[in-house]
């Protein structure tokens, strides 16, 4: 009851609209008069196109039906109308029709009497007359008046030729790329001029000479560069990020890559190039240009964690201060308890303003996971292995990127250093009288990590646009403080694509890709238990599941399987069988993919369809692995020998797929960033081989969440 409550808060709660036009058309049209509700569309005079064709681009005004008017998409007002205007002339345009045009709609009245009504929702009935005019055609076309690059250069690109039907949208991304060769060579008034001349042949064709006179104007150098606005930052901060020094030649495609990173810092308001203001002084060929910035909240709390029919509840507590003495220096702590995970950290950063700007981070953390929460021969549920730990890390990035003004760079490098010790509680005799957790101290992991990125999404959290690359590959070694040696490379690529056109928050859809690999080498770890597995610690190897892996999916519940055998030694007499078991030990290997595509639905509130599969497994064949160590049962001093099989073959699939939807919103008042995960899991494993000692998983599964999996 309580999340249904805040749900329809923040659908009550007016918060300024997804869609440009709505904000606040809508409202005014129901305090002037009534609601116009499309119930049916008519075109008139279309020929080429269909009108199913044509219906499918009226985003706002279009015919009524379910969704649109869950969505609010389906009433009409005439701003409203202005936008789906101009998509239907746009779309005739680029292909082929540069003249057609859509005249005013008429409106009918279903029912005659409404027309007299002043207030409530009142169905309508939309006439669009349509003139999609004659098809063009390309005759010729000429680029001239070139200086700075000539004609043919410039002639090249365009990507039409004779007889090709002439699109706007060819034309314009030929313009496109000519001002982005001119704006950065400085020619930032460069303004080409067209000319058409139509040559008709027929009623529905004719053919088009195109001549486009390149009007280069003046070159261009940056004069003052000025910031305002930023109370806190400092202005040297700033000017680092923008790749632009006072005194060369102007590039404009600089300024917007500026401007990028400065949006992506989250320090302040997303600066649109609209809001640029670049005062132009002709007489000099100048231009100076004024970044008037907005600061953000410099401090952030923010809730985490979740729950639901997988098993796993966490709730937690973030805590951001990211511009802490305005050198765009930060602080973060996370403080999470749940029953499956407990991590309290913190992390600062800073900036050194060296010639290449260096990033240095430093961290430290204490943690206790608990690793496959089976079920056991006894029914009850109880965690297969438990982690305890503290650690630190730290370590430089820098761009790569040359010269002052990188700060903000969208590629880097760097190196990290961590320290862990660790240690492990394992399960034995699970399901029995004589249960108990066996523990391995003192497991110690010192990490060199080399790491590349290239980060060009438009913001940190629910991005829009743009794609993020990490490359890294962790070493761990004795000779770096550890009592382990490993070596992990790993990789996760993710990338988001805005769909439709007039929104302020577009339709969007992303992917991410993560795929890694550990393994042991050189002198394997003095082993008591199963503390390792092929020289690798067991809370390093791949568990899968979780609200941010494989939504439908208990956390670290999914993982290849391994015969454990347990003798136990009294005295000088022969080794007896204890216990024999399949266990859960983890997958050397990991592969997952997401994907989702998420839709606006009205304020706070969106919706997104999803699909995830993961897979973790052993690229390499387990080899038997031996263990000893002493216990005391009942007083009797004891040997227990732990012995480790590989299976010949798997019992349950290395894989899980998770499919369904999510409805997020963003809590008033707190911004508690809500998700309700309804997840379908095709091949879970409801009745697995073997019931004892595996996370029990379900068809379908419910989950709240506050994270993102993409």
């Amino acid at each position: 009851m309580i999340i249904f409550a805040l749900l329809f808060l923040v659908i009550s709660i007016p918060f300024g609209g997804t869609v440009r036009e709505q904000a606040g058309t809508s409202a005014q049209s129901q305090q002037d008069g009534p609601r116009l509700r499309v119930e049916k569309v008519v075109f008139k005079g279309n020929r080429v196109f269909s009108d199913e064709e044509l219906r499918r681009l009226l985003e706002l005004t279009g015919d009524g039906g379910f969704w649109r008017s869950l969505l609010g998409r389906n009433i009409y007002t005439p701003e409203r109308w202005q936008a789906d205007a101009a998509r239907l002339t746009q779309y005739m345009a680029d292909r082929g029709y540069l003249k057609a045009s859509v005249e005013k709609p008429s409106i009918e009245y279903i029912n005659p009497a409404d027309e007299a009504r002043r207030e409530g929702d009142v169905p309508i009935r939309l006439v669009i007359p349509i003139n999609e005019g004659a098809l063009h055609r390309l005759l010729n076309l000429v680029v001239q008046g070139g200086q700075v690059i000539n004609d043919q250069q410039a002639r090249a690109q365009f990507e039409i030729k004779f007889g090709d039907v002439v699109r706007a949208n060819l034309i314009e991304q030929g313009l496109e790329r000519l001002r982005n060769i001119y704006g950065r060579l400085g020619y930032i008034k460069f303004a080409p001029a067209l000319d058409f001349k139509l040559i008709p042949i027929s009623d529905r064709e004719v053919l088009v000479d195109l001549t486009i006179t390149l009007n280069e104007g003046p070159l261009f150098t940056l004069g003052r560069l000025e910031v305002t606005g930023n109370l806190r930052t400092f202005d040297v901060v700033v000017r680092r990020m923008i790749p632009l020094y006072e005194g060369e030649v102007f590039d404009y495609l600089k300024l917007v890559a500026g401007i990028e990173r400065l949006n992506r810092t989250g320090l302040f308001e997303p600066l649109a190039m609209q809001q640029v203001k670049i005062d132009y002084d002709t007489a000099h060929a100048m231009a100076n240009v004024e970044l008037p910035l907005v600061e953000l909240d410099r401090q952030r709390i923010d809730f985490s964690g979740g729950g639901g029919t997988t098993g796993g509840v966490s709730l937690g507590v973030d805590y951001e201060n990211r511009n802490l003495t305005g050198r765009a220096d930060s602080f973060s702590g996370q403080l999470r308890i749940g029953n499956l995970e407990r991590i309290l950290s913190g992390r600062y950063s800073t900036i050194l303003l060296t010639t290449r700007p260096i990033d240095f981070s430093l961290s430290g953390y204490y943690q206790r996971i608990e690793f496959v929460d089976a079920r056991t021969r006894g029914g009850d549920r109880r965690p297969l292995y438990i982690q305890n730990a503290g650690g630190l890390n730290f370590g430089f990035a820098f761009p790569l990127e040359r010269g002052r003004n990188s700060l903000a760079a969208p590629t880097r490098m760097g190196i990290y250093y961590s320290f862990t010790s660790s240690v492990l509680e394992e399960l034995i005799a699970a399901g029995t009288p004589m249960a108990r957790y066996q523990k391995q101290p003192s497991i110690r992991t010192g990490t060199l990590t080399p790491f590349f990125t290239h980060d060009t999404l438009d913001r940190g959290f629910d991005p829009r646009r743009g794609r993020r690359l990490s490359l890294g590959v962790d070493v761990g070694g004795r000779w770096l403080g550890g009592n382990i040696n490993t070596v992990q490379p790993r990789v996760d690529y993710r990338q988001f694509m805005p769909l439709g056109l007039f929104r302020e928050e577009p339709r969007v859809f992303g992917f991410r890709v993560r795929a890694s690999h550990i393994a042991g080498f050189g002198e394997p770890f003095a082993d008591s238990s199963l503390a390792t597995v092929d020289g690798v610690p067991i809370f390093n190897r791949y568990f899968l599941g979780g609200e941010n892996e494989v939504r439908g999916y208990q956390l670290n519940s999914v993982s290849p399987l391994a015969r454990v055998d347990r003798f136990l030694v009294i005295e000088n007499n022969p080794p007896v069988l204890f216990t024999t078991e399949l266990r859960p030990i983890g997958g050397d290997t990991r592969l997952i993919f997401n994907t989702e595509y998420v839709v606006p639905i009205r304020n706070r509130l969106s919706m997104a369809a999803f699909f995830d599969i993961g897979a973790s497994f052993n690229a390499r064949r387990l080899s038997e692995q031996r263990a000893e160590s002493s216990i005391i049962l009942d007083g009797i001093p004891l040997k227990l020998i732990t012995v480790l099989s590989p299976l010949e073959r798997q019992l349950t699939p290395a894989f899980r797929i998770s499919l369904g939807g999510e409805l997020r919103f963003s809590v008033p008042v707190i911004k508690l960033p809500l998700r309700l995960i309804f997840a379908a899991n095709p091949n879970a494993q409801v009745r697995p081989a073997i019931p004892e000692l595996v996370v029990p998983e379900k068809r379908f599964a419910f989950v709240i969440g506050f994270s993102r999996t993409l």
